[in-house]
């Protein structure tokens, strides 16, 4: 399975909202990072590639939510999310992790892990088969570091750009 962490969970969602409505780009545009109708493309056909399931962890699907809060100021627009990401999850699996795995992990209890990052690690250790794709190389940097298998974003869009212009 594909572990998404709480950017590419937003980018899904919210890309899938935008593109049907047609004139809410803005919303793709999150504090960090500037996402854009192409992004939700790219990674929308990587992820057609794969006959697999996507999975994230109710600490992904609570920083997904504050995302949410923090960039969707229209109520009405903010149901309408909710709505397709209900739609959406018989295609979106969640991991129970349960809250012990983080209290024997030294990095989380050390604060070298952050939640987001320990929920990702863990999980994908506990479970063994999944991959992590996420937007942040620190994210990225770290799970690669405990032997995760993780794909970073900008290698799937860096390729589809590149198979653009060859």
């Amino acid at each position: 399975g594909i572990l998404l962490d709480e950017e590419m969970l937003y980018l899904l969602i919210v890309g899938d909202f935008v593109t049907k409505q047609n004139n809410k780009e803005a919303y793709l545009f999150l504090k960090e990072i500037k996402f854009n109708l192409d992004d939700f493309k790219y990674i929308v056909q990587f992820l057609r590639g794969f006959k697999t399931n996507l999975f994230i962890t109710p600490h992904i699907f609570t920083k997904f939510i504050h995302l949410l809060w923090d960039n969707i100021s229209d109520t009405k627009d903010y149901e309408e999310i909710i709505k397709i990401f209900n739609e959406t999850s018989e295609f979106i699996q969640e991991k129970h992790l349960d809250k012990k795995y983080f209290f024997e992990e030294e990095n989380f209890k050390n604060k070298k892990w952050d939640i987001i990052n320990s929920a990702l690690i863990l999980t994908s250790k506990n479970y063994k088969h999944n991959v992590i794709l996420t937007c942040r190389w620190k994210t990225n940097n770290i799970c690669d570091k405990c032997g995760c298998l993780v794909i970073h974003y900008a290698n799937i869009k860096s390729a589809y750009i590149t198979n653009y212009f060859n």
